[in-house]
C-alpha cells in the first residue's frame, strides 16, 4: 500500500509539473516568445524598453530575425523605434540598448510628443541627439541614413529643415551629412555641399526615406524603395559632430515639425539592401501600429 501511495504522489507531482510548464509556455508564447523563440538581442532591447504589448513584442522579434536573415544586422550602427508613448521607451538604440552616450541612445530636448504615430518634434525647440559621430564611425563615402516619416508640417521656405544633419551654418556645407527635407526639396547630402548630392523635388514628406553613399561614390536617395535622386560623388568630408533628429543641433537650429516612426543609421547600402531595409521597416511599422 505504501508503495502504491508513493507512486500516486509521484504521478501527481509529474502531472502538476507538466501543467505548470505548459501554462508558462503558453504565457510566454502569448507574450511574443520573449523568453523562447525571440532573438537574444531582441530580448535585450525589449528588457530595456519595458514594452510588453504582445503585438509590439512580436513585431520587434520578427524585425531582429529579418535583420539577421538579410545580413543587414552587421551593417547597422543605430536603429531607433517609436515603440511606445514615452521618451524613456523610445530612446534606445536597438543595436546596443544600454543607457549610455557611447551606445548611441537618444537624448531628447525640447517639446516632443510620443504617441501611436511616432516621435513628434514640435518644430519650436525639439531635437534629439544620437551621439553618433560620422567621423568616428564611418569611412568616407560609406554610410546611409533612413527614416520612416509619418507626417509633420514643414516650416519656412528657404530654411534647411533636416531629419538629420551636422551643419555649421544651418545650410549644406562641407561638414554636412544627412537627409534634408524642405517644403520643395528632399536631399541626401553624402559628403557636404562641396560635392553633388542626390536630390528630388517630390512634395510628399510621408514615407520611408533612405539616403546611401557607397565607396564607389554612387549616392542615391530613395523614397519607399524607389530611387528619387542619384549622383556620383568624390572627396568630401565626414562631420565631427553627432547626428541629430529634427534639427541641426547647432545654431541656427532650424527645428523641424516632424513625426518620426523609425530611424536607422548604417554603413553604405546597395540598391537591393536599401530596398530590403525599407521593406523591413515598413513591415515593422505596420506590425507595431505606427
Amino acid at each position: 500500500m505504501e508503495v502504491w501511495w508513493s507512486m500516486v504522489r509521484l504521478l501527481f507531482i509529474l502531472l502538476f509539473s507538466v501543467s505548470v510548464c505548459y501554462g508558462q509556455a503558453n504565457r510566454f508564447a502569448g507574450f511574443g516568445c520573449r523568453t523562447c523563440n525571440c532573438d537574444a538581442n531582441a530580448r535585450r532591447y525589449l528588457d530595456s524598453t519595458g514594452v510588453t504589448d504582445t503585438a509590439k513584442v512580436a513585431g520587434i522579434c520578427n524585425f531582429f530575425k529579418q535583420l539577421k536573415d538579410s545580413s543587414l544586422w552587421g551593417k547597422a550602427k543605430a536603429i531607433y523605434v517609436a515603440i511606445d508613448t514615452t521618451a524613456e521607451r523610445c530612446k534606445w538604440n536597438l543595436m546596443s540598448p544600454t543607457d549610455a552616450d557611447t551606445s548611441f541612445r537618444l537624448t531628447f530636448t525640447g517639446g516632443w510628443t510620443f504617441n501611436s504615430g511616432g516621435m513628434w518634434a514640435n518644430g519650436i525647440n525639439a531635437v534629439a541627439n544620437t551621439h553618433l559621430i560620422p567621423l568616428s564611425v564611418f569611412s568616407i563615402r560609406d554610410y546611409a541614413v533612413c527614416a520612416y516619416i509619418n507626417g509633420g508640417t514643414l516650416l519656412g521656405g528657404a530654411a534647411t529643415l533636416t531629419v538629420f544633419t551636422n551643419s555649421t551654418d544651418g545650410d549644406f556645407n562641407v561638414s554636412d551629412n544627412g537627409i534634408a527635407i524642405r517644403p520643395t526639396i528632399k536631399a541626401f547630402v553624402p559628403n557636404g555641399d562641396a560635392q553633388p548630392y542626390a536630390v528630388s523635388y517630390n512634395s510628399s514628406i510621408t514615407g520611408v526615406f533612405l539616403g546611401s553613399v557607397l565607396t564607389t561614390g554612387v549616392s542615391n536617395l530613395y523614397k519607399d524603395g524607389v530611387i528619387i535622386g542619384s549622383t556620383t560623388t568624390s572627396g568630401g568630408a565626414l562631420s565631427a559632430r553627432p547626428f541629430y533628429l529634427a534639427g541641426l543641433g547647432i545654431n541656427p537650429m532650424y527645428y523641424q515639425n516632424v513625426k518620426l516612426g523609425v530611424v536607422a543609421i548604417t554603413v553604405g547600402l546597395t540598391k537591393a539592401e536599401s530596398q530590403t531595409l525599407t521593406n523591413l521597416i515598413t513591415i515593422l511599422k505596420n506590425r507595431i501600429g505606427l
